[in-house]
């Protein structure tokens, strides 16, 4: 009975894996069909060959632009959700308990109003104010992802924790606010901190909305479109009246092998730090 339920557990995680990994599987075998078969719309769960021509050409100027835009704007959504998530954290554990469950129930409503909601009535009022041009988009690009409701309770919790924990040996040895964040406070924090970087990075790489409704028809001195890295595959392919799904596949690839790369070099730090967090 025993070998039954593990086989059929086994069945059920190898099933789950396939559904995670067929998206990305199916997206590489599109970038390597040929165009013939894709003009055909002949659809197949090999590619017709390797076709490496679908890449050519994609690593251009207009990608390493598309590439620092998305860089400096997730560098700025870091630095913003970090200052932000931490000075809410301290500030939960400062109120009352009557008002810190008010202030849960509101952020957690909050959490749930529609991004595009969201997005039109701050797309309206950054136009009224004259922020949004050329030199504000890597800042305007991160403004509407400074709030988790996830994160906010992962450095609530670890605060709260640790305050509970240390307020009489704070009390009796006088340390100030200063010395309590840098010597109690953030040892504590470094997997939730860490947590943050990472989440932010994937969230601002393949945010989408936002940054279309923001780019939308911008151009720089020289007519080149203004793109991030996930509106910029968006426009492959598109030659003359053909629509060539494959060489957009191949872009998308690309954009998704960034962020994939990086976790895979930083993949032993990122296990290490998620097993101490659960233990």
């Amino acid at each position: 009975m025993k070998i039954f339920k593990h086989i059929v557990f086994a069945i059920i995680i190898v099933i789950l894996i396939l559904l995670v990994l067929f998206p990305l599987y199916y997206l590489i075998v599109l970038s390597f069909t040929s165009n013939d078969q894709i003009l055909k719309n002949i659809a197949s769960l090999l590619p017709d060959g390797f076709h490496y021509e679908n890449y050519k050409g994609l690593i251009d100027r207009e990608f390493w632009y598309s590439f620092l835009l998305t860089f400096l704007s997730v560098l700025i959504l870091i630095v913003l959700k970090l200052g932000s998530t931490l000075l809410a954290a301290f500030g939960l554990n400062k109120v009352s308990l009557s008002l810190r469950k008010i202030l849960f129930i509101f952020f957690l409503i909050t959490s749930f109003i529609p991004e595009i909601s969201i997005y039109l009535y701050l797309f309206r009022t950054l136009n009224e104010a004259r922020i949004i041009n050329n030199d504000s988009l890597a800042f305007v690009l991160s403004l509407t992802m400074l709030f988790s409701f996830f994160m906010l309770m992962l450095f609530y919790s670890a605060i709260n924790k640790e305050y509970e924990n240390k307020k009489n040996v704070m009390r009796i040895d006088r340390i100030n606010g200063f010395q309590a964040f840098f010597h109690i406070y953030l040892p504590k924090l470094k997997v939730p901190i860490y947590l943050l970087i990472i989440f932010t990075t994937i969230e601002g790489w393949n945010s989408f909305l936002w940054p279309q409704l923001i780019l939308y028809g911008r151009v720089y001195n020289d007519s080149m479109p203004i793109n991030t890295i996930s509106t910029w595959f968006i426009k492959l392919g598109m030659i003359d009246m053909l629509d060539l799904i494959n060489v957009r596949a191949a872009g998308a690839f690309i954009s998704t092998l960034i962020p994939l790369s990086i976790y895979f070099v930083c993949s032993r730090i990122i296990n290490k730090r998620m097993y101490k967090m659960v233990s």
